[in-house]
């Protein structure tokens, strides 16, 4: 839940039940607990990757039931919006992470910001770790990434359009956009078709994998 920072499990006929609950997450605008995944090991050790909205940033922290939030990465830029993200573990050493614009396109493109940014998270302990590598920059507000087989979709809005891009070297190759902005919510990828939900048409379009 984007503002009160629960992870929950559901099952058919039975009640929901809270897994954990992140604390220090900011709701307000577009912010909140705005993604998460568990651990890869995480039937072993029940850890939380959470990806939220503070007082002052966007960061990445870690957390198991009962125990206190540990931050894995802080400094994430903060806006009114632009704060939705993305991530999922590509490999048990590597967090694969989309960051939104903060509602400044300029930062997406700034190699000395952590905003607008595709990212590789190597380090997962509660003190400093090294620095995310960047696969990608200039991603736009709301993304959402996608994996395929080895490669990563993202599907974001822009000033001009929304947008579906692949991750090709170290920039975004656009494979399909649209100008009338219909407000993309997810993706995913399954049996060669990109499914993409709209948030302000309320539909799931469909494209084919380009190969």
């Amino acid at each position: 839940e984007r503002t009160t920072g629960r992870i929950i499990t559901a099952k058919r006929f039975s009640k929901h039940k809270v897994v954990v609950t992140v604390p220090g997450v900011d709701g307000s605008g577009d912010g909140g607990l705005v993604d998460f995944t568990p651990s890869p090991t995480y039937r072993q050790d029940r850890l939380m990757y959470a990806y939220i909205t503070t007082a002052t940033d966007n960061r990445i922290v870690r957390i198991a039931q009962g125990d206190v939030a540990k931050p894995i990465l802080t400094g994430i830029p903060k806006g009114r919006t632009g704060n939705l993200g993305s991530m999922f573990f590509r490999s048990p050493g590597e967090l694969i992470v989309a960051t939104g614009d903060a509602g400044n396109p300029a930062a997406a493109a700034d190699p000395a910001s952590l905003a607008g940014k595709i990212l590789v998270v190597t380090g997962f302990s509660s003190g400093a770790n090294p620095p995310p590598k960047v696969l990608a920059s200039g991603v736009g507000s709301n993304p959402a990434l996608c994996p395929s087989n080895g490669t990563i979709f993202v599907a974001d809005g822009t000033d001009n359009a929304d947008r579906l891009s692949q991750v090709s070297g170290n920039s975004l190759r656009t494979v399909w956009s649209c100008p009338e902005k219909p407000g993309l919510g997810g993706c995913a990828v399954t049996a060669g078709t990109i499914a993409v939900s709209t948030i302000r048409t309320q539909r799931i379009e469909t494209l084919q994998e380009p190969t």
